[in-house]
């Protein structure tokens, strides 16, 4: 998947026919298997659909880091965000005085960037280094860096500073609650933390599923949430517009966070170690 991000040009001007074309070349490569976007069966032919044709305004704004803030806090007040300390439409724009000595730095409009900052000073000692990191992708539409999720392309793209949490005691850190939605149903949920995962049900049944790049989670670093029907209750809010999105949480003080909607998860390559699994799911998605 890293070299497509060197052809970020070519790609981001590439007229909208050909894109279908594209996406069955790269899916040949990643899941070595014809793309059927005619009669998809598979999961991961159906997110490809997905981010062809089935794009909105609403779904873009839910994919914008800080636009699904502004849904919530309409249609969901229920469920809590990290603090905002500061956004700005460039890296020169961010307020690091408004900033505690912790926080993390994102941009709402990419996936897997961003930064945790544990000492302020020594981050702003390096600013000019995170200029040039964080302006550059500022520059990009994500859309294009990431095999066409169209949900992303219309977003204005904005750099934030938000609360840092450490959102778990057994493991500080990235520590997700990830609930597959599938036609405004919660199907399964996905115990994510750094790059381990470990697969439930909605009852949090252990499921027998692995990923074929991810390691599975070690049973005592199993931590299941204090709110289960909590999370559940507002991801089926959150998804009952969509086909599919899985739908991202985190507790903090008995309180259920929400960190992102993600309407195509490994831009829809999702591989499984049983390919059985993207059958059977796929069954589960109409479209």
């Amino acid at each position: 998947m890293a070299s497509y991000r060197y052809n970020y040009k070519f790609f981001e001007n590439l007229p909208e026919d050909m894109y279908s074309a594209y996406l069955r070349k790269f899916y040949k490569e990643i899941m070595g298997k014809r793309l059927s976007l005619d009669k998809p069966k598979a999961l991961s032919e159906k997110i490809q659909w997905l981010k062809l044709y089935d794009n909105t305004p609403l779904k873009t704004q839910l994919t914008d880091k800080l636009g699904v803030r502004e849904y919530c806090a309409k249609n969901l007040p229920e469920i809590k965000f990290a603090k905002v300390y500061t956004c700005g439409n460039s890296f020169e724009e961010l307020n690091f005085d408004l900033c505690p000595e912790e926080f993390v730095v994102k941009c709402n409009h990419a996936c897997r960037e961003h930064v945790i900052v544990k000492e302020k000073a020594h981050f702003i000692e390096n600013s000019d280094f995170q200029k040039v990191h964080w302006n550059r992708l500022l520059a990009q539409n994500y859309a294009f860096n990431s095999y066409f999720e169209l949900q992303y392309k219309d977003i204005q793209r904005k750099i934030f500073v938000e609360e840092y949490i450490p959102n778990t005691e057994l493991q500080p850190g990235y520590f997700e609650y990830r609930v597959n939605c599938f036609n405004g149903e919660p199907k399964y949920i996905e115990l994510f933390i750094q790059d381990k995962v470990v697969f439930y049900d909605i009852e949090w049944n252990r499921m027998p599923i692995e990923y074929k790049y991810h390691q599975a989670l070690e049973e005592d670093k199993v931590q299941k949430p204090k709110n289960p029907e909590k999370m559940i209750e507002y991801a089926r809010k959150l998804s009952k517009d969509f086909r599919f999105v899985r739908v991202d949480m985190y507790e903090h003080n008995d309180d259920v966070y929400l960190s992102e909607m993600t309407f195509s998860p490994f831009s829809g390559f999702i591989q499984f170690k049983d390919p059985e699994y993207d059958e059977k799911f796929g069954k589960m998605l109409t479209l």
